[in-house]
């Protein structure tokens, strides 16, 4: 739930684009990503059919997978295990 309440209103904060209710919640935010914000976002996006559809969207596995890099080295350590 917070996760999706992050990308969504980070979306919305770096695109300009998409809802205006909760660009207007977002608009009172000093840009720290407090408990109170958060629950004000996940509300707003449970209740709000376009933030839910970016929310599904944006947590999908297929997109976390795609944000992550293609090759990650494995450790010192276990590259010179033999």
């Amino acid at each position: 739930r917070s996760l999706g309440a992050l990308l969504v209103a980070r979306r919305i904060r770096t695109t300009g684009r998409g809802c205006g209710e909760l660009a207007a919640i977002l608009d009172g935010c000093d840009g720290h990503f407090t408990v109170l914000m958060c629950k004000r976002i996940a509300r707003h996006i449970e209740s709000c059919p376009t933030c839910n559809d970016d929310r599904q969207r944006l947590v999908s596995p297929v997109a976390l997978l795609g944000a992550t890099p293609a090759f990650i080295p494995a450790p010192g350590w276990l590259r010179n295990a033999r």
